[in-house]
């Protein structure tokens, strides 16, 4: 079993759903479970709340009554229908936002158990990343992490703790729309790997790349097996046996963008 030091992370905020969304272009791979189940109206009252939130826990200060009635006019000037009001908040949240914006590489990982899925997300500037871990109720958890520690902290994302080698023939699964990962392992696994069976699914997203490698890991106290296949294709995913230290190499590989 391959051990390493806990890498050293910065905590820097919690944020919901709503409070991403007020706060964040929607452009991006991050996902908003808990926005996603709401229509139009619910999401535009959640956001509203949620805006109320952020200035009441002091992430936000509002425009005083003159800079809003100036944006106001401003935005009718312009012909705009939605008015821009001028808002100012803490030099950290600042700072977040900017790295979370300006990432030219974001790590995706969706990890799912017998517990519900959750979503982590790696945004790499420079030297430094942002980690936003992502629960299936839409808690987004905020660190920065050196970027010397990204592939353990990957690894561990997408490994069960206790994984053991996979043995046995390989299994081909038929891709869902344009080669998206099926959510549902197929049975042969279900059945070696129980309800101790923890689902990752890791693609590195880099600028100008539209067809990233999909990675599948399918691990347990039981075996582990991987797949890899890419964005889009409609050809079928064949899932191999593999060792745990044979997904940590292709994490390395993948972070650092090199040929498979």
């Amino acid at each position: 079993m391959t051990t390493t030091a806990e890498p050293r992370r910065v905590a820097l905020v919690d944020l919901t759903d709503e409070e991403v969304a007020v706060l964040a272009t929607a452009d991006g791979p991050v996902v908003l479970p808990y926005l996603g189940t709401l229509d139009d109206e619910q999401v535009a009252t959640a956001t509203t709340t949620a805006y109320r939130s952020l200035v009441a826990r002091g992430l936000l200060t509002a425009p005083t009554p003159q800079e809003a009635r100036e944006a106001a006019r401003t935005s009718t000037a312009r012909g705009e229908e939605r008015v821009g009001y001028p808002v100012q908040m803490p030099e950290t949240l600042a700072h977040l936002l900017r790295l979370r914006a300006g990432a030219s590489t974001v790590v995706c990982v969706s990890v799912a158990t017998a517990l519900g899925a959750e979503y982590r997300y790696a945004h790499v500037v420079d030297d430094v990343v942002l980690v936003e871990e992502v629960t299936g109720t839409g808690l987004h958890r905020f660190s920065l992490v050196d970027v010397a520690d990204l592939p353990t902290i990957v690894q561990g994302w997408v490994l069960h703790p206790e994984a053991t080698p996979g043995t046995g023939e390989e299994i081909v699964q038929l891709p869902q729309r344009q080669g998206e990962p099926d959510p549902t392992p197929p049975d042969e696994l279900l059945e070696r790997l129980g309800s101790a069976l923890v689902r990752a699914d890791l693609v590195v997203r880099r600028a100008g790349d539209h067809s990233p490698e999909l990675v599948g890991v399918f691990s347990g106290p039981s075996g582990t097996w991987t797949s890899r296949s890419r964005f889009g294709s409609a050809a079928p995913v064949v899932i191999r046996p593999a060792t745990p230290d044979d997904v940590r190499d292709h994490v390395r590989v993948a972070l650092a963008g090199e040929p498979a």
